[in-house]
């Protein structure tokens, strides 16, 4: 039995080396295209990479409660002049919706005060512009005291 499995194998191997070399010779007639594709195709994710916007620079100064039912958000998007938007969900990853809009100052600076149910979830979202891309900045749950 086991001179059965030794030429079983041999013959499957032989087999094998058939068909890499006959799939090579085949590749090595086509290889001058393949490397012209394969290289256009390696080049184009490095350049999209190198032209990725970065993010606006936001910094939050200040998130927190002001009185029994009001919070506020101050803040500074200083890449930024225009709207910027508040955004509320009722779960941390949900869909957000546009909850309130603020324009900023001419340095950039921006505070809201807004209300809420306990529970839901509030972020920031400057918009995008020619330098820089659409930026989320998550500023917290409102939770019981």
């Amino acid at each position: 039995m086991r001179p059965t499995r030794l030429i079983t194998a041999l013959i499957a191997a032989l087999v094998m080396l058939g068909a890499s070399l006959s799939v090579g010779s085949a590749s090595a007639t086509e290889g001058s295209s393949l490397k012209t594709i394969s290289s256009k195709s390696a080049a184009a994710p490095a350049a999209t990479a190198a032209r990725a916007k970065p993010k606006h620079n936001v910094v939050i100064s200040k998130a927190g409660k002001i009185s029994r039912n009001t919070f506020v958000v101050k803040g500074k998007v200083s890449t930024f002049r225009g709207k910027v938007i508040l955004q509320k969900a009722n779960r941390r990853g949900g869909p957000y919706k546009t909850y309130k809009k603020d324009r900023t100052s001419r340095t950039g600076a921006f505070r809201m005060t807004f209300g809420g149910k306990i529970g839901t979830h509030f972020r920031i979202a400057v918009p995008g512009n020619k330098r820089y891309r659409n930026t989320n900045v998550y500023i917290g749950r409102i939770v019981r005291a």
